[in-house]
């Protein structure tokens, strides 16, 4: 669309609904005319506080590949500033945007680890694979049967490997 006819900035992106990783790399894209330097900042608290991400940048780059700050927030807003009328020319995201880890719950009412007569101890193995691109952190493995306990109750499997976890029953 281009910039209306008083607009000096124009934020493109992020503007609003977006959902960013801590730690990897987007985009912040703008348009701007009769502007030389700029300043970014980022708010990940609705706009009450400002972090800097960059304090000059050619306003004529139209983009600043920004790497996601380790917070976890959908309130979040970046600005961007004419560092020459820093009180008069500015724009803020038109809506907040979210930065999170991606999460993953599941629950299930029961495992079926098959059936034997038991006297003693029985452990069984089952595999968590991560077939994604980011770190899959497990936690809070338990049951509510004091028979059953787990060797590690929480574990982080790497993009591309499995964990295998040893669940013991023992009969009391």
């Amino acid at each position: 669309p281009g910039l209306l006819k008083n607009e000096r900035i124009r934020i493109i992106s992020p503007n609003g609904g977006e959902r960013w990783r801590p730690g990897l790399f987007h985009d912040i894209t703008w348009e701007t005319q009769n502007v030389d330097l700029l300043k970014l900042d980022f708010s990940p608290d609705g706009g009450n506080s400002w972090m800097p991400i960059s304090p000059s940048v050619f306003a004529s780059n139209g983009v600043y590949s920004w790497r996601i700050p380790d917070v976890t927030s959908d309130s979040c807003y970046v600005r961007i500033t004419d560092l020459a009328d820093p009180e008069m020319e500015y724009d803020i995201s038109y809506n907040m945007f979210t930065i999170s880890n991606p999460k993953i719950s599941l629950s299930t009412e029961s495992m079926d680890v098959g059936e034997s007569v038991v006297v003693n101890s029985v452990t069984a193995e089952f595999i968590v694979s991560n077939i994604g691109h980011g770190d899959l952190e497990v936690s809070d493995i338990s049951s509510y049967l004091p028979d059953y306990s787990v060797d590690v109750p929480s574990f982080i499997v790497p993009a591309g490997s499995n964990r295998t976890v040893t669940v013991i029953f023992s009969p009391t």
